[in-house]
């Protein structure tokens, strides 16, 4: 149970940071969702996190359900675990297969991973 409210806190703190975003790079915010779509993967604080981005605003973060919009290139997810809901933003900076999110100074990359079957 700490390991998983562990990783709820991991998965927060990753979806609060704001990076550089695509406006720079012409892209529309459908655009951006279709790029997203599939499967990403991080290490953070030595724990492994986990994003699953459907097309339609679904998806899973590590373990837990999940939804999320896109406006004006920023993500806003919204994730239910534990019968609590937390909500975060960021911007994207999409590099190729990189999805690279920072805030002050501190950047994470995901990196476009299978999907789980």
């Amino acid at each position: 149970m700490k390991k998983t409210a562990l990783s709820i806190i991991a998965v927060m703190l990753c979806l609060c940071l704001v990076a550089c975003g695509n406006s720079e790079k012409g892209m529309t915010d459908d655009e951006i969702r279709k790029a997203i779509v599939g499967a990403w993967t991080t290490e953070y604080e030595g724990s492994r996190m986990g994003f699953i981005f459907n097309e339609d605003g679904t998806g899973f973060a590590t373990l837990f359900p999940m939804t999320y919009t896109i406006e004006e290139g920023v993500i806003t997810i919204t994730i239910e675990a534990f019968g609590q809901t937390e909500t975060g933003s960021a911007k994207l900076d999409l590099e190729g297969d990189a999805l690279v999110l920072e805030q002050d100074g501190e950047i994470i990359t995901l990196q476009r991973t299978e999907m789980p079957e």
